[in-house]
């Protein structure tokens, strides 16, 4: 999972000359997006079986992350606990049981998020 601590750097010094205004979040420019794999450390369980994974599309202040989940072993399912957060400060979480595609984050935060923590946990 990479934090893109870097990225909103970037985004304040770029905006800060050419913004006069305050952007809606979707009219922001992108970053690159990140992927993750998340898969249980239980005896018996292997990641190509067992797994939660995912690509995150970083935005200004948000993230849209989509989400697959991978259950092959009929008994157990994962599901995806995500939080953002705003240096060390949690701003959202979202828990995923299905496939999906969500949006974490606080449009309304300056400086937005600057990294999501990916957690599978069996149920």
């Amino acid at each position: 999972m990479a934090i893109r601590s870097w990225r909103a750097a970037a985004a304040s010094l770029a905006v800060a000359g050419v913004v006069v205004g305050q952007q809606p979040a979707e009219a922001s420019p992108g970053w690159a997006g990140d992927h993750f794999l998340v898969c249980p450390k239980v005896q018996g369980f292997h990641c190509d079986e067992v797994y939660v994974e995912g690509w995150i599309t970083w935005g200004n202040r948000t993230a849209t992350v989509r989400v697959n989940h991978r259950n092959a072993i009929g008994w157990v399912w994962l599901t995806g606990h995500f939080d953002a957060f705003a240096g060390s400060t949690k701003v959202d979480s979202h828990v995923s049981e299905d496939d999906e595609t969500f949006v974490i984050g606080n449009p309304d935060l300056p400086g937005g998020i600057n990294r999501i923590r990916s957690q599978a946990c069996a149920t």
